[in-house]
């Protein structure tokens, strides 16, 4: 069954993929940082390991200076928001709900790895205009994060592909 053997290495390979997430995290990330409040440092530790993190970080930091257009563009791929139009906790909320009764949800959430994010020096918030809203913007560590992690993915689903290959 040929099918079942490309979901199981593909499955496989994000379940790899999630693992290398939280190791990189947890040796490249939270060493670098020391908070005082153990209770707090725990909690935003264990924000940032969660799978929706991954994302929301992915975002923010394709959305970042850190990643040119050019980049983008040559994986079929666009920035969402500009200086005109800002990532904003709430903007970032609206890009990504499926539907007006998951919006409360998805923004608190959102707002909550942002706030790890922020303790760990991997986003930084801007106050805008409106003293309201804070623009979100990647850090350089968590470029230098993110480059890492892509190429381990590369390297996992490389391996992943080529033994699927063997396989067949």
């Amino acid at each position: 069954m040929p099918g079942m053997s490309v979901a199981l290495a593909a499955l496989r390979g994000a379940i790899v993929a999630q693992s290398r997430y939280e190791i990189l995290l947890k040796e490249d990330v939270f060493p670098q940082v020391s908070i005082e409040d153990k209770k707090s440092a725990i909690s935003y530790q264990k924000t940032l390991l969660s799978n929706y993190s991954m994302n929301v970080l992915l975002i923010i930091w394709k959305e970042s200076s850190f990643v040119p257009d050019e980049v983008l563009d040559s994986v079929g791929l666009t920035k969402r928001f500009s200086h005109e139009k800002p990532m904003t906790c709430y903007s970032l909320a609206v890009s990504i709900t499926d539907g007006a009764q998951d919006f409360g949800r998805v923004h608190k959430r959102i707002e909550t790895i942002v706030a790890a994010g922020v303790a760990y020096g991997l986003v930084e918030l801007t106050p805008l205009s409106n003293a309201r809203w804070k623009q979100l913007r990647g850090t350089e560590r968590l470029a230098q994060f993110m480059i890492g992690l892509g190429t381990s993915f590369h390297e996992i689903f490389s391996m992943t592909s080529s033994q699927e290959e063997g396989c067949s």
